[in-house]
């Protein structure tokens, strides 16, 4: 776990993990009760907290998206994580992350996979 952080740019702090983004954003993963927990900051609004624990495989390529983004020079506060929409009457559906451009409205969705059969 320790070897996947440090490759994305994570250091250690302690008993946490911190990532600075080249902005100067951190994003903090603490290690609690057997769990590591993300803590994606103030300005990177998540939408359902299933996202911010590395227990699954596609939280991991979450948080490698949401590193890239911000690595490249996207805003935090563009970055919205499992906004959720409802879809007909009965269903609704989730996208992993929402970017938003500088007036605020919808710029781009994406979907994160694992490799192997979900991605194929």
């Amino acid at each position: 776990m320790e070897n996947k952080l440090l490759d994305l740019g994570f250091d250690v702090a302690g008993n946490n993990y911190v990532f600075t983004s080249p902005k100067g954003y951190e994003i903090i993963i603490c290690f609690t009760e057997s769990k590591y927990i993300i803590d994606y900051g103030k300005n990177i609004k998540v939408r359902h907290k299933s996202t911010s624990n590395l227990t699954k495989p596609e939280n991991w390529v979450v948080l490698e998206c949401v590193i890239r983004l911000l690595n490249k020079g996207y805003s935090p506060s563009a970055i919205e994580l499992e906004k959720t929409w409802l879809l007909g009457h009965d269903e609704s559906g989730r996208v992993d992350i929402l970017l938003k451009d500088i007036l605020g409205k919808t710029y781009a969705l994406i979907e994160c996979k694992t490799w192997g059969s979900e991605y194929n």
